[in-house]
């Protein structure tokens, strides 16, 4: 819990709103969130009690104890899901039309679906968007990279009722964002079920990240022409700045239009083992 709280207040709009939202008297999630940044704004050390209690509250599987009356170990990424997911519905939005919450606002994205039949040449492909809160990187036998993750759940084949063949067929599933958020969160899916010993495993195989993400790639056409020519001018300063710190010349000052960017990569993980719990 307490890494899921370090990684929301870096995300400047969401620590605003939380601050300045006026407590509605109750114990619920986002009130004690809400008084846990307020506090951390004194710079003093702030037990989450309050907040720890709301979340066991709202989520009872986080409550759950061990043989030795402590409490199990659980999965940040789940608790961050959840807790995002209860502020989806305690924050709402900011000047905009468009969105009912603050979290949908920055830290929501769409995805364009398409489903194409491969056994049939006549059926249209079905189209349709998905929305999401984060993206998932699968960790396979050939994963060494979050991007070489993110990039094969692009194209992946399944099977479903096809209406022109009457039957279960086989399509390919084409998932391409159409549109990015503000704050992009991934997922490292580390963990899968063993059938045979009927537990949960985590994939403890090491996966490298960037510290700059260039979701080029996993873009719409519609949305890759929107966001070349930002993208171009940014390349631009950055083969400048290579160029320079070959000559050793000072840092060169961005072109007119284009102001610097600051990248923050924040994780939240936990160490461990699991005997009990979901972790």
């Amino acid at each position: 819990m307490n890494a899921t709280v370090q990684c929301l207040k870096m995300v400047p709009e969401l620590k605003k709103s939380l601050v300045e939202l006026r407590p509605q008297g109750s114990s619920g999630l986002v009130d004690s969130l809400s008084e846990v940044f307020r506090s951390m704004q004194t710079g003093s050390c702030v037990p989450p009690l309050l907040l720890l209690g709301a979340l066991h509250r709202a989520v009872p599987r986080f409550a759950e104890k061990g043989p030795n009356g402590g409490l199990c170990q659980q999965d940040a990424s789940e608790c961050w899901t959840e807790m995002v997911r209860l502020m989806q519905s305690g924050l709402p939005a900011q000047n905009s039309n468009k969105h009912n919450s603050l979290v949908e606002q920055y830290m929501g994205g769409r995805m364009s679906v398409t489903l194409q039949c491969t056994e049939s040449d006549t059926e249209p492909p079905l189209v349709s968007e998905e929305n999401f809160l984060h993206l998932s990187c699968f960790i396979g036998q050939e994963t060494g990279h979050m991007n070489s993750g993110l990039k094969a759940k692009i194209k992946e084949q399944i099977s479903k009722m096809s209406s022109s063949l009457s039957r279960d067929a086989v399509y390919t599933k084409t998932s391409l964002i159409d549109r990015l958020p503000a704050y992009l969160t991934v997922q490292f899916v580390r963990f899968y079920y063993k059938e045979r010993e009927a537990v949960n495993a985590k994939i403890l195989k090491d996966v490298k990240f960037p510290l700059q993400f260039d979701a080029w790639e996993l873009c719409t056409p519609r949305l890759q022409a929107l966001i070349e020519p930002t993208r171009a001018k940014f390349k631009e300063i950055e083969d400048q700045r290579t160029q320079d710190a070959l000559e050793g010349k000072d840092k060169p000052k961005p072109s007119k239009g284009v102001e610097p960017m600051e990248v923050s990569v924040q994780r939240s993980k936990f160490e461990g083992k699991c005997f009990i719990g979901r972790y």
